[in-house]
């Protein structure tokens, strides 16, 4: 099991809004922080960029009373604190997840990743065989996209020097993304505070900086985690996705259905790149009624072999 380490929560952090205990564990030299909540099957929640676990605050009180709800946050995102000489890649991060399901001792155990989480969360599956039993992917890509001039210009224009500069200077990405992945409502002025303190300096908004640019330039990683999808194919799959969102279009939601045959889909209308915070009510109503579904499959397939 992990050896917790000494570090604080900010004062900052509103304990009514995210009214959960905040968790450190240190993995490879990085403080991580992390929050453990309720009992049940376990929800490994994954975010992406600039998002940290303060995305799943509205799902995890929903669903921490049938479920173990586990969600990290990246070096350099969130309260986690990155050791030095951190680049905070993609790849870099799937590491620390595999590192942290290894303090954890986690075990049989659902991956509910969202954008960046996705892919993230899926090298970790891949490393980890026999871990992960089921998967929910929420907006969220699983391949290289080099060549598709959809992303091409994305990570050129969001990931060139001109944004990465605004991004440490001004906070940029948070103040564009999260107000851009909202469709169904705008975030409260509360909830902004949290995402730009949790960024609150230059060196801490590389973190965000970076990554917009990876979506090209880490094309090994994608590779790998293309290449594990083989390994992966036969969990049964949850597809949860907002259809106003510019981040990911229908073709890369068919790509995963096509990869995954094992699924149900689950649209959720006018909702926005951070679904879960979007239209948390209907992410959650999603991940309820799958997960009744897989243990009344499982209640069925024993009754068979008895």
């Amino acid at each position: 099991m992990a050896d917790a380490t000494e570090s604080a929560r900010p004062d900052w952090v509103d304990d009514a809004l995210f009214p959960f205990e905040s968790r450190f564990v240190d993995i490879d030299g990085h403080t991580v922080h992390y929050v453990d909540e309720g009992s049940g099957p376990t929800l490994l929640l994954l975010h992406g960029n600039p998002t940290w676990s303060f995305l799943w605050r509205d799902v995890i009180r929903a669903l921490r009373d049938d479920f173990r709800c586990v969600a990290l946050d990246y070096p350099g995102f969130g309260l986690s604190t990155p050791k030095p000489g951190y680049r905070y890649l993609p790849e870099e991060h799937a590491d620390v997840v595999t590192g942290f399901v290894d303090a954890l001792g986690l075990t049989r155990v659902t991956l509910v990743g969202q954008d960046w989480g996705g892919p993230i969360g899926l090298a970790a599956a891949r490393r980890r065989p026999g871990v992960f039993d089921r998967l929910v992917l929420a907006n969220a890509w699983a391949w290289p996209v080099n060549g598709d001039l959809y992303f091409e210009a994305f990570a050129r224009i969001a990931g060139g020097p001109p944004i990465r500069f605004l991004a440490r200077r001004l906070n940029l990405v948070v103040k564009a993304f999260i107000p851009m992945g909202h469709r169904r409502r705008k975030p409260t002025a509360a909830e902004m505070t949290h995402y730009r303190r949790a960024l609150d300096t230059p060196e801490r908004r590389q973190a965000s900086a970076v990554l917009p640019g990876r979506i090209t330039a880490s094309r090994a990683f994608f590779t790998e985690v293309e290449a594990g999808l083989a390994d992966l194919a036969q969990l049964p799959t949850l597809i949860v996705w907002g259809n106003a969102q510019i981040g990911f279009r229908p073709r890369e939601r068919e790509r995963l259905e096509a990869t995954f045959p094992d699924h149900k889909t689950v649209i959720v209308e006018d909702a926005g790149l951070y679904v879960e915070s979007d239209a948390p009510e209907e992410f959650v109503a999603a991940i309820r009624d799958w997960a009744a579904t897989q243990r009344g499959d499982a209640s069925r397939a024993g009754e068979r072999d008895r």
